[in-house]
């Protein structure tokens, strides 16, 4: 497995502190049960990768009894041209469940369970699939190790994101507004080559 170095680990996931980083290129909080003002998910933009970071504070004071103490950390960095390609991978399958949802008015729909689809953009591989309870999506990069330091070394950085936060809550708008702005982006960036 080709294993790419650490971008970015985060020791101070306090949403108040990581706003300061001047990478910050998104910022969204979700309502969660564990979560005591929510979960907190920030986009950092560091040369040509996306950091998605998690920060969340317990409710349950036995984990954290100060209440003060932000859990959490880089979850997954992905390359900036990744973002659509997931995007569209999500798009594909939504449309799927739509299109047997039509198929089959009034009547139960069993779905083929969705084991996701794999790419490697910029060397990198990367995994859209259904969580396994099938709530939500998980985003895999497998060519990079959780950096978090209880985690077994062998892990590969993953990101999920329930149903809820994407479509009720509206992260899925959040990310395809990004993606749109760094499509503009390169779009301008070639017409400047272009006419250089």
């Amino acid at each position: 497995m080709n294993t790419h170095t650490l971008i970015a680990e985060l020791d101070d996931v306090k949403p108040e502190h990581v706003l300061r980083d001047p990478r910050v290129v998104s910022r969204a909080i979700f309502s969660d049960s564990v979560a005591r003002h929510g979960k907190h998910y920030l986009i950092l933009h560091e040369q040509q990768h996306y950091i998605f970071v998690e920060a969340f504070q317990h409710v349950n004071k036995m984990i954290n009894s100060s209440g003060e103490e932000w859990s959490g950390g880089t979850q997954i960095e992905i390359p900036v041209q990744a973002l659509s390609w997931v995007l569209s991978q999500i798009d594909d399958h939504q449309a799927q469940i739509m299109s047997a949802g039509r198929e089959n008015s009034g009547r139960s729909v069993v779905l083929p369970i969705y084991s996701g689809v794999s790419a490697s953009v910029l060397g990198e591989q990367l995994n859209v699939a259904r969580m396994k309870n099938d709530s939500g999506y998980v985003l895999e990069n497998r060519s990079r190790r959780v950096h978090l330091p209880w985690a077994n070394a062998n892990w590969h950085q993953k990101l999920e994101l329930t149903d809820q936060v994407l479509f009720e809550q509206g992260y899925w708008l959040v990310l395809k507004k990004l993606a749109a702005r760094q499509a503009s982006i390169a779009e301008d960036a070639e017409l400047s080559n272009s006419e250089a």
